[in-house]
């Protein structure tokens, strides 16, 4: 990909960049596939303390995992792996959140390879709480909306 500034050389400049190391901290890239959460473990294992917190960040993935791919599962198996007082961060598109979700879905499938599986809210919010929809503070909701304070 390139873009249209003269002194850029091409996107994947920011993304080295941000892929070094410093004094300040590590940062290491897993290639691995979300249902091979033994795998993304261990190799974060290498990488992170297990001892102290930590934020489990899927960003734009969990659509892309099919209901009888059991997603609710991946995640609580990433969560049970990290410590006490970690956090789980997600995004995902929701069936019920917005009203042209459904169609802008349909468009989306007609042109990929791997479809998207939106959830409604409780569907979403069941991520966070395994025992079911209905959990207190999840802030699921579109992300202007979710902590409004």
């Amino acid at each position: 990909m390139k873009c249209s500034h003269p002194d850029c050389t091409g996107v994947h400049d920011n993304t080295q960049a941000l892929l070094r190391s410093s004094p300040e901290g590590a940062t290491e890239y897993v290639q691995a596939d979300l249902r091979d959460t033994e795998l993304i473990l261990e190799r974060a294992a290498d990488l992170l303390d297990f001892g102290q917190p930590v934020a489990v960040m899927l960003i734009a993935v969990l659509h892309l995992i099919q209901d009888d791919e059991d997603p609710w599962g991946i995640v609580a198996r990433l969560m049970d792996a990290v410590p006490p007082g970690s956090y789980l961060a997600i995004s995902h598109p929701a069936l019920d959140v917005h009203h042209a979700q459904s169609t802008i879905q349909k468009v989306y499938d007609e042109n990929v390879s791997t479809p998207q599986t939106l959830r409604t809210r409780d569907e979403v919010a069941r991520f966070f709480y395994r025992a079911g929809p209905g959990g207190a503070g999840t802030g699921a909701g579109p992300p202007v909306a979710a902590r409004p304070e």
